[in-house]
C-alpha cells in the first residue's frame, strides 16, 4: 500500500433538524445546544495475527478497496446517538474534521459496509423489528442499543424442491468492519483530535476445501459413476447467528444466539473453485494434496460474542455450531451411502457439523473429505451429536476352566 497522505476534510453542516423519524427506539429531545469540533482519523488493521489456516496459506488482501463506506456514530452515556455521518475513506483521505458536534462525552464507533441498499446486510433502528437503512440523519436521537445488523434474505436453489420450505435462505454477508474509541470529550471552542481508529473485520472467513478422491469404496470424482460438482452444486450453512450490534466493547459484535431455521445458501455456477487464486490473495496457496476444490465464505462469528474472541481454538456451543451441507450431481451408477446405485442423474448431498467456533477477522479452514457416496435426501435439520467414550481393555486370557467332550467311537 502506498504511503498515505492524510488530508483534512472540513464539513460545515447546516443545523438541520430531522423532519421525519421513527416512533421506535427514539430518544425525546432535540439537537439544540452548544457545539464544537473534532477530528477523526481512520486506519486499517494490517496484522494477520491468528489468521493463517493450518494447511492453506492464502490470505485475502486488505486495503481501502475493501471499504465501501463508513458510518460514524457518537453516542452518549445513555447510548443515545448524538451525531453521525457517512464517509468514504481512501489511501489519500482518511482524516475528517467536523465543526458542529454537540458538546459532551461520547463513545465513537465506526461501522463499514453496512449500507443496506448496496451491501448484502439488513439494518434496523428498533432491535430488528423493522428494516431501516442508516443515514447520518435517521440514526440521530436513536438508541445505539437498538441498532442491529442482520443478514439479508436470499433463495434456495430450485433443485432442493420444497424440502426447506419451512426454512429461510440468506445470502453471504458483506465484510463488516468496526472500530471504536471511548471517552471522547467534545468541549466548546476546541477541536478534539481522536487517535486513529483501526477498522477491523467483525466477520469471519470460512475456507471450505473439498476432498472427493478418498472415498471409502465409492467414487465421488467427476468420472463415470461419480459426481459432477459443477452441476447442482450448493453450500448450505445452517444455524446462522441472529444479529450483530454496533456498540463498543463486549456489548457489541455478534449475538450469543443462532437460529436453526436460518440458512446461508450458495448455489449457481462456479460454487467450488478448482484452482488457486491468482489475484486478491497473498500468498495464493489454498489447494493441496487431495483437496482439489475450495470456496471462501464470509460468515458471522458463532463464538457467542466479543468476550470470547481470544478463544480461537475453542468449540462453539452446540446450539451455535455450523451445520454444513454440500451437493453435486450424481451420475448414473453412482453408489450412495446406503449402497444403492443411481438409475438416473440425481442431486446428492453430504452433511456434517463444524464444532469449532468462528472468530472475527480469523480464517477457519474447514476440510471436508467425502468418504461416503452421499444421500439423495435433502438434510433438513442439523444432525445432533453426543459424546461417547469407550475404553478397550487388554485381551482376556483363556478361561482356566477347561471343559471336555468325551466321545466313544
Amino acid at each position: 500500500m502506498k504511503k498515505k497522505s492524510f488530508l483534512l476534510w472540513s464539513l460545515l453542516l447546516v443545523g438541520l433538524s430531522m423532519t421525519a423519524c421513527s416512533d421506535k427506539n427514539e430518544v425525546p429531545g432535540t439537537e439544540d445546544g452548544e457545539k464544537s469540533s473534532f477530528t477523526i482519523k481512520l486506519a486499517l488493521q494490517n496484522s494477520n495475527t491468528n489468521t493463517r489456516a493450518p494447511q492453506s496459506t492464502a490470505i485475502p488482501a486488505t486495503s481501502w478497496s475493501n471499504i465501501h463506506q463508513v458510518q460514524l456514530f457518537l453516542y452518549d452515556a445513555a447510548n443515545t446517538v448524538r451525531f453521525s455521518d457517512v464517509i468514504t475513506p481512501s489511501a489519500t483521505q482518511s482524516t475528517f474534521t467536523y465543526t458542529d458536534v454537540p458538546v459532551g462525552t461520547y463513545t465513537v464507533v465506526l461501522v463499514a459496509n453496512a449500507k443496506s441498499s448496496t451491501d448484502p446486510v439488513v439494518t434496523s433502528l428498533d432491535n430488528g423489528a423493522t428494516a431501516a437503512e442508516w443515514t447520518k440523519w435517521t440514526v440521530r436521537q436513536k438508541l445505539a442499543t437498538g441498532m442491529l445488523i442482520k443478514q439479508k434474505t436470499g433463495t434456495f436453489p430450485a433443485f432442493l424442491g420444497s424440502a426447506l420450505a419451512a426454512k429461510t435462505a440468506y445470502v453471504e454477508p458483506s465484510e463488516v468492519f468496526m472500530g471504536e474509541a471511548t471517552g471522547v470529550t467534545i468541549t466548546a471552542n476546541t477541536t478534539t483530535t481522536v487517535p486513529a481508529i483501526t477498522l477491523k473485520r467483525e466477520v469471519s472467513l470460512m475456507r471450505l476445501r473439498l476432498n472427493v478422491k478418498d472415498g471409502d469404496g465409492v467414487v465421488n470424482e467427476n468420472v463415470d459413476k461419480g459426481v459432477d460438482f459443477a452441476q447442482d452444486a450448493s453450500i448450505l450453512l445452517h444455524r446462522l447467528p441472529d444479529n450483530m450490534k454496533i456498540l463498543a466493547g463486549n456489548a457489541g459484535g455478534v449475538s450469543a444466539t443462532s437460529s436453526t431455521d436460518n440458512i446461508l445458501s450458495i448455489s449457481g455456477a462456479d460454487v467450488f473453485k478448482t484452482a488457486d487464486p491468482t489475484t486478491g490473495y497473498a500468498p495464493t496457496t489454498i489447494l493441496g494434496g487431495n483437496f482439489t476444490m475450495w470456496r471462501d465464505i464470509v460468515v458471522f462469528p458463532n463464538n457467542g460474542g466479543r468476550a470470547n474472541n481470544s478463544a480461537t481454538t475453542g468449540l462453539a456451543t452446540a446450539a451455535q455450531q455450523y451445520f454444513i451441507v454440500v451437493s453435486g450431481k450424481g451420475k448414473v451408477g453412482h453408489i450412495l451411502a446406503n449402497g444403492t446405485a443411481l438409475t438416473a442423474e440425481t442431486t446428492v448431498y453430504w452433511s456434517g457439523v463444524v464444532k469449532e467456533n468462528f472468530i472475527p477477522n480469523v480464517i477457519r479452514e474447514v476440510n471436508l473429505t467425502l468418504q461416503t457416496g452421499g444421500t439423495t435426501e435433502v438434510p433438513v435439520n442439523p444432525t445432533e451429536y453426543g459424546g461417547l467414550t469407550i475404553t478397550v481393555s487388554a485381551p482376556a486370557p483363556w478361561d482356566s476352566n477347561i471343559v471336555d467332550s468325551n466321545i466313544i467311537l
